[in-house]
């Protein structure tokens, strides 16, 4: 199955869930998303550096964290030495790298499509329920300040 026909089956999922998006802006979503995951996993891994947060970063760590593009397995040296146990590794056969698999820890099974929408429709919801709260709040106080104003113009009438 192509990628466009997958993203399209996301899109086509989304819109069940009350989202109307096309399959395109779900991978744009998702490449940005992608994208700021590894730069504040990037920026954590810096010695000094202060550690950044992000409200998405646990989501993001169970889909990618396990994908080799986001922690490669060996990096390439523009120097052309290598550790005696990164030769090795490259040198084994693939009889010793099938005995090596079994102590690979894997990350727990990745988040479902369906927890991960149910997990951002209620963030966004009670996003949306603080902001109906600090409505509310606002409009309380403007009624209060009106009722002020009011009271004020009764005392300056009566003199």
């Amino acid at each position: 199955m192509s990628q466009k026909k997958v993203w399209a089956l996301i899109a086509a999922e989304m819109e069940k869930h009350g989202h109307k998006v096309s399959g395109p802006q779900c991978l744009s979503k998702f490449s940005g998303l992608k994208k700021t995951y590894k730069a504040i996993k990037d920026n954590n891994k810096k010695s000094g550096a202060g550690t950044k947060t992000w409200p998405y970063f646990s989501h993001m760590d169970n889909l990618l964290n396990s994908k080799p593009y986001m922690s490669p397995l060996t990096t390439v040296s523009s120097t052309g030495k290598q550790t005696e146990a990164q030769s090795e590794h490259s040198t084994s056969s693939a009889k010793s790298l099938e005995e090596e698999k079994p102590s690979v820890h894997k990350k727990p099974r990745q988040m479902s499509v369906e927890k991960l929408l149910d997990d951002l429709k209620t963030d966004r919801k009670m996003a949306e329920e603080a902001m109906e709260k600090r409505h509310k709040e606002n409009v309380d106080l403007r009624r209060q300040l009106l009722s002020s104003f009011e009271k004020m113009i009764d005392i300056l009438n009566k003199k």
